[in-house]
Order: structure tokens, then sequence, then C-alpha cells
């Protein structure tokens, strides 16, 4: 089977990239095709999976429409020629509108309620719209769920093992915090707020560890000491031995939950996996305010079993989830009829 894996975000390298792998032992012929943005392009060569370029992120609503539209006449005249049986990706809007054009089974993995505009027509026209069963929105008769996270296709135990070597590498000693900041420029992102004075939270993590700061977005010079060089392949090992993680985004709050650290979310948009992360396993702490968030923080570092008690934590939440990549693999091989 020939199978186009459309790749929009650097976190959709990640959710992928095993499946990719496990496909082709299987026999698959993969064609990815990519849009940069952020470390996208990088990640998918620092794993060394092949791909086509087909655009780059828009800075506007209209720059992102205009994206929209080129993107998918190039995917349309590339599906045209090469004639995949099945298109797959997150989020998903050009493959979803190709697919239905060119009557090719497509399979939409996704996992933010909040890019309204995008679903509204993802839903409709995807074959199979497959989330989490935290997602928090019905989306129609194709809609089907997995108990897992996108997190877990990756991050899962057998999949993951962190490597404590990048500490050496890194000269960084325990404990340190990472702060992750998000430059809000997807199309779901437009008018979502989260850290109203970033390095405030840095300078107040100081107290009590190094504080490492990555970033999608330019930052003045006053954060470059909370910099590192990291290959950002290599941003997984480094969370799984943080004493927390704390920033914008959704993602890297539930990876490092995943892994369990304790992680803080501050933005004014949410998502249902950590919303559940939250209510079912304590794994994450949601807030749309740095203030408020900022005393949360305060008071999990008196707490002496902190590292203890969340990866209990995590391993209640393991008990309960699967590997993503695995139950992928099979739902692509054997999808319902």
């Amino acid at each position: 089977m020939k199978i186009l894996i459309d790749i929009l975000h650097p976190a959709h390298v990640h959710v992928f990239r095993n499946a990719i792998k496990e496909l082709q032992s299987h026999g698959h012929e993969i064609v990815v095709v990519a849009r940069k943005k952020d470390v996208s392009i990088k990640l998918l060569e620092n794993y060394d999976i092949q791909h086509q370029v087909l655009s780059s992120l828009g800075k506007s609503k209209i720059q992102l429409a205009g994206e929209l539209v080129a993107r998918t006449w190039k995917l349309y005249q590339l599906c045209r020629k090469s004639k995949p049986d099945l298109l797959i990706g997150c989020m998903g809007p050009s493959i979803s509108i190709v697919g239905k054009l060119l009557n090719i089974p497509t399979i939409v993995f996704y996992n933010n309620e909040s890019a309204k505009l995008v679903n509204s027509f993802v839903y409709k026209l995807a074959t199979y719209y497959v989330t989490s069963s935290s997602y928090e929105e019905k989306c129609g008769k194709n809609h089907l769920t997995h108990q897992s996270y996108h997190e877990l296709a990756y991050l899962h135990p057998n999949k993951f093992t962190p490597d404590e070597s990048i500490l050496r590498e890194l000269r960084i000693k325990q404990p340190f915090f990472i702060v992750r900041l998000v430059s809000f420029a997807s199309s779901h992102d437009f008018g979502v707020k989260g850290l109203a004075e970033p390095l405030k939270l840095c300078q107040k993590l100081e107290k009590y560890g190094r504080v490492i700061i990555t970033s999608e977005k330019k930052l003045p010079a006053e954060f470059d000491k909370y910099r590192v060089s990291l290959s950002p392949e290599r941003l997984h090992d480094l969370l799984a031995f943080a004493k927390m993680c704390v920033g914008e985004s959704a993602t890297l709050a539930a990876e490092a939950a995943l892994l369990g650290v304790p992680a803080v979310y501050i933005a004014s948009s949410f998502r249902g996996y950590t919303n559940e992360l939250e209510r079912d396993y304590g794994l994450v702490y949601n807030f749309k305010e740095q203030t408020p968030a900022e005393a949360k923080i305060v008071e999990l570092l008196q707490k002496l079993d902190l590292e203890t008690d969340f990866q209990e934590r995590r391993k209640k939440m393991l008990a309960d989830k699967i590997s993503l990549t695995d139950w992928m693999v099979n739902f692509i091989e054997n999808p319902p009829r």
C-alpha cells in the first residue's frame, strides 16, 4: 500500500515517526510531505525521513489562507501523479480536501478542539477522524477514539527510554526547569494569550534551580542566559530529567506529564487531553493566567516527595493508556469497514 503522510507541525513528526518505520518494515511505501514550521524540517532530517516540502507557515490570517490554497493545490497535483492509496495527517485540512476530490481514503488524527474553523470542514470530509477518548467534542459518525494520547506515540515506555547522557553533554546539574514559549502563529492560536511576564517567571524559578528556555519566537537579550544549544530530537531526553515544565505549549506540558514530570500549562486555549491529565491523573495543572500558576508552582516545590509522587501518578496513567503507535499501525492496516 502507498501511504502519504502530511506533516504540518514539529509535533506531527514525533506522532508519525515510529509508525513510518513500522509501516515501511511491513512493506508499505511511505511518501512524506511537510510544511516549514519551527523545527519540523530539521526533525525530519535528523530522523532521516525522506520528505518533500510543500509550504511554509503563514504569519497572518490572509497568509495562512493563501498557504492552505497553495498547499492543497500542490498536494492535489502530487496525488494525481503518484496515486497514493491512503492519506494520513494531523489536523488534515489539505488531505481531507484532496482525498474527497480524488476519492482517496483519509485518516485524520487530531487533539485540538480549539481549531474551530479547520475542524468544521475536516470533520465532514475525512473518511475517519481519530482522537483520544479525552477529546471534548463529538465529530459525527466518522469519529473514532483511542485510549491514548498523541504523545504516547513516541513517549510510551516501549518506544522511549530517556538518555541521561544529555545532562553531561550540556553540563546541566539538577534541579532544572524547562520553560516553553510559543509563537501563537497557528490558525487555531489567533487571540490566544499565554505568559504575561515570562522573564518574571524565569527569575522566580531561578530561586529553586536552573532555568532552561525553549521558544518558537525570538526573545530579547535578557533571555540569552536561559538558552542551551540543543538538537530538537534530544528535547525529550532533557525533559525527562527536569524538575518541572512550565509554559504556553499544551504539547510540551503533556509530554512532561507522560514522563512523570510536573507540568504547568498557562494559556487561554484549552485541550481535552490536558484537562484529562489534570482531572484524572493530577499530572498537569491548567491555568489561563500567570499569577495563579506561579502560586501553584511554589506550592508544588514545597513537596519533599514531588518526583516520587508524580512517577506514581504516571504509573496510574500508563495502566489506563496504550501505545498510540501500535494502535495506529493496526488501524491503518486494518481499518473498519
